[in-house]
Order: structure tokens, then C-alpha cells, then sequence
């Protein structure tokens, strides 16, 4: 809304395009009365929209959180009743990042905190635990988010808290 303040933009701009004809349905109408309850009726639908889609994304967030970030992304779009475009402009705009990197950093975090723990397997069998596709998935994740490889970063994580290999 900060965007708008102390502007003019056509309804056309400002509204979704399901309420395209807004202007010309306005025109056709007889009275200031029926044109008033017509834009309230749009604006409420509106408001009522957007409490619908930011409650969706906390319950989104929850969902794969409580998944540990093993979430398909189509079959939460498909949940949640949106496109998959749609979801990540949500999340983005919500959460600040796409819902499958959220999923990504959910999923990580698991393994890490399974590694401070001092827990042990081996990469496969944590790569199986945690959700990864394979050993080689899990590795390019620990590789993206440390700048290392797995081994390093076990090493890294048994020296930070002061547990022996």
C-alpha cells in the first residue's frame, strides 16, 4: 500500500484482472448507491483473498517444517489451491525466499543439528534419513550451503562442539 500513497492509478491497474470490466460495469449502473455497494463488494473480496493466501503461507511454512523440508512442491501448490508460481511469489514475498530453498535449509538444518548431536551413519545412510534423493544430493547441499564437502563439515561441526570423531 506504501506504493500507492499519494498516487493515481487507473482501478484497472490496481484491481486483479477478474475484475477487469470494474470501470464499465460501474459506468452501466444507475445509481452512486449501486456503484458504491459494487466497490465494496470487489474490495471486500479482495481483502478477503489476501487474508486467505497470507494464512496459507504460515500453514505452508509449518508444513515443511513438520516434514523436515521432504516436501513434493507441485503437491503443496496442489494443497494449498494456487500454481507453483504463485506459491513462490508468495514466499517470496512472505518469507523472503522460494518454499523448495526454505525446504532445502530445513532439510540441512536437520542434518546439522543431527551431526552437533554427536548421531553417526554414514552419508548414504544419512542422506536416506534426512530426505536426499542419494549420497551425491546431500552432498551438493552440504557443498552449497558450507562451501565444503560432507567430511569437512562433520569434522567442522565435531571441532565447534568439542565432541571427539
Amino acid at each position: 500500500m506504501a506504493e500507492l500513497t499519494g498516487r493515481v492509478i487507473s482501478a484497472r491497474d490496481l484491481l486483479p484482472r477478474k475484475h477487469g470490466r470494474l470501470a464499465e460495469r460501474l459506468e452501466e449502473l444507475p445509481t452512486w448507491d449501486a456503484r458504491f455497494d459494487l466497490i465494496e463488494r470487489a474490495l471486500g473480496e479482495r481483502v478477503d483473498e489476501a487474508r486467505h493466501e497470507l494464512g496459507v503461507v504460515p500453514w505452508a511454512v509449518r508444513r515443511i517444517e513438520e516434514r523436515g523440508g521432504a516436501v513434493d512442491m507441485r503437491a503443496l501448490a496442489r494443497e494449498l489451491g494456487y500454481s507453483q508460481k504463485h506459491v513462490i511469489d508468495l514466499f517470496r514475498e512472505n518469507v523472503g525466499v522460494p518454499p523448495k530453498l526454505l525446504a532445502r535449509l530445513v532439510r540441512f538444518d536437520r542434518l546439522v543439528q543431527h551431526l552437533k548431536a554427536g548421531a553417526s551413519g554414514t552419508w548414504a545412510e544419512l542422506a536416506q534419513r534426512f530426505g536426499y534423493y542419494d549420497q551425491a544430493h546431500l552432498a551438493r547441499d552440504v557443498k552449497q550451503f558450507t562451501g565444503t564437502t560432507p567430511t569437512r563439515a562433520r569434522a567442522a561441526l565435531i571441532d565447534l562442539t568439542g565432541m571427539s570423531p
